[in-house]
């Protein structure tokens, strides 16, 4: 049996947020427009989404590239994207229970670190994060080894291997265990705490 974590690395997208870019959002965004919500969305995912996430690009040239194939605003592009970052309340229920449990909760997210200061204003779960591990502030991203590397870092004194790593995505979650970690695949449904916290799991 594993030894008690100390820490737990947790994604933000997926696991206690829900992502924009898997919603409606870019039908959204055009108005309806089928054909351009395609055109935008394989902009996003073939162009924008990776130099964006690893602090390559300012965040005014994503919002004006992705408005001008949908044919909208920037300033409204942005904040449909923005709102569209809703709370996931059976992950968050699991964030404050290992938090409850005596864990550290470490963030480690794809992510934009300006946007941070957004969500620790708006949710108040966000603060109970020690600290977080942003790709856009370190200049790589999951899955990425070195972006599991900086995340260890800021878990000294533990084990490598205690630590669960929880994230939506296979690929990271085998990257992570690649890494050492505790690879925990994780969803909109927290049912990854059973995994961090076995001795809680009901009858």
């Amino acid at each position: 049996m594993r030894r008690n974590p100390g820490f737990v690395a947790l994604d933000l997208g997926g696991i206690l947020l829900t992502d924009p870019t898997l919603g409606t959002f870019w039908t959204d965004i055009c108005q309806g427009d089928v054909d351009a919500s395609a055109r935008t969305r394989t902009l996003w995912f073939s162009s924008l989404r990776e130099p964006f996430e690893r602090g390559e690009i300012p965040e005014t040239q994503v919002w004006r590239t992705l408005a001008s194939t949908a044919g909208s605003r920037a300033d409204l592009v942005r904040a449909a994207f923005l709102d569209n970052f809703v709370e996931l309340s059976h992950g968050i229920d699991a964030l404050r229970a290992c938090a409850d449990a005596g864990l550290t909760p470490v963030l480690a997210t794809n992510h934009y670190a300006p946007w941070l200061p957004i969500w620790r204003e708006r949710f108040d779960w966000f603060n109970l994060f020690a600290t977080v591990i942003c790709s856009s502030s370190i200049g790589v991203r999951k899955p990425d080894r070195s972006f599991f590397l900086a995340t260890l870092d800021v878990c000294a004194g533990t084990d490598i291997g205690d630590i669960p790593f929880v994230d939506d995505i296979p690929e990271n979650v085998a990257a992570a265990s690649a890494a050492g970690f505790h690879g925990v695949l994780g969803d909109a449904t927290g049912t990854w705490r059973w995994d961090v916290l076995p001795h809680d799991q009901p009858e």
